[in-house]
């Protein structure tokens, strides 16, 4: 169910997490993406976060102020699973994979569509289902084709005009993000043509990428040098499926290893990787409004503080940067 163009999404997009149930704090989440005007957010809905009364009232609190102020919202469906060395390497040890979970999965996806189907009319499923973190095990085209099949029937038994977004890979499913290891552990490339042979087109409507490159992570560059990573990661994405409805779900910087770069540095690299794919029509999504707690992480792990805003949602100087730039 392939579409030539995405009608729906456009411009500047931000990624984001309700780590807090209250109207305080989701107002000032929703205060944040106006103040940055934000256009559309891809909105993580996990099932071990959103299985009480509380949270899903938030849930739906929190998307019908988002149609209001005419944001759109992209709803994730990918549980969230930290980045460590057991999550990287021995994911099989700590989580069920999806695949072999499906019955419990789509009782959890028919609640949520239901509560949000006024509000939300496009779904992503899964998250970097190209690596081993994410999927449980080695990666499979295959059953992710057939994850696909299954979820994106039952969203679209609830609603039928429903749009899905194949997940956000990760990489830009043409190079190696790190040559050293093996691809079966951090990202199988050529994923999405794998999965376009096994006719995942008959239900997506959109693919997304995550563009991001070693640099994102940690290096001694410039900011303009990771800023030409990153747009030269899309550009290969985008001349090899060329013709394809591609979308950037998820972009980000992280500061920890990145030992040349300071907020001010980062906001730039943002400013320049937005401005080219908005000048090519391409929606791209920021990473992230807001961190997730630091029990998850040990301080040196790259994949902590990407916000805008802390977990507590206090404003870090990368936003007062970024709005500096980009308003």
């Amino acid at each position: 169910m392939q579409v030539n163009k995405v009608n729906e999404i456009s411009g500047l997009g931000m990624n984001v997490y309700l780590n807090h149930y209250d109207k305080k704090s989701i107002k000032k989440l929703l205060n944040t993406l106006i103040l940055l005007k934000i256009r559309w957010i891809r909105l993580e809905i996990c099932s071990k976060k959103y299985n009480e009364a509380v949270s899903l009232d938030a849930l739906s609190d929190f998307v019908k102020l988002c149609k209001f102020h005419k944001i759109v919202v992209v709803g994730l469906f990918s549980d969230f699973i930290p980045l460590t060395s057991m999550s990287v390497f021995f994911s099989e040890k700590l989580l069920k994979p999806i695949h072999t979970d499906v019955d419990r999965y789509i009782i959890f996806v028919r609640e949520i569509v239901k509560k949000l189907s006024s509000e939300v009319c496009i779904w992503e499923i899964w998250n970097e289902q190209n690596t081993r973190r994410f999927w449980g095990k080695a990666p499979s085209s295959i059953e992710y084709t057939e994850f696909v099949k299954k979820i994106a029937t039952e969203i679209r038994e609830i609603k039928k005009d429903a749009k899905i977004m194949f997940g956000g890979i990760f990489g830009n499913d043409v190079d190696p993000v790190y040559r050293f290891i093996p691809n079966s552990i951090i990202a199988n490339p050529k994923y999405i043509h794998e999965s376009i042979k096994h006719k995942v087109g008959n239900y997506v409507d959109y693919y997304a990428y995550h563009p991001y490159t070693r640099e994102c992570y940690f290096s001694l560059s410039t900011s303009k040098e990771i800023a030409k990573s990153i747009i030269d990661s899309i550009k290969k994405t985008q001349q090899y499926y060329t013709g394809l409805p591609l979308i950037v779900s998820e972009i980000g910087v992280s500061p920890v290893l990145n030992l040349r770069l300071n907020s001010k540095e980062i906001a730039k690299i943002y400013h320049e990787v937005i401005n080219f794919c908005l000048g090519i029509n391409l929606p791209v999504c920021i990473y992230a409004l807001s961190d997730q707690s630091s029990v998850h992480y040990g301080i040196l792990n790259p994949d902590r503080n990407f916000g805008f805003l802390d977990y507590h949602l206090n404003v870090k100087q990368l936003l007062k940067e970024f709005k500096n730039l980009v308003i």
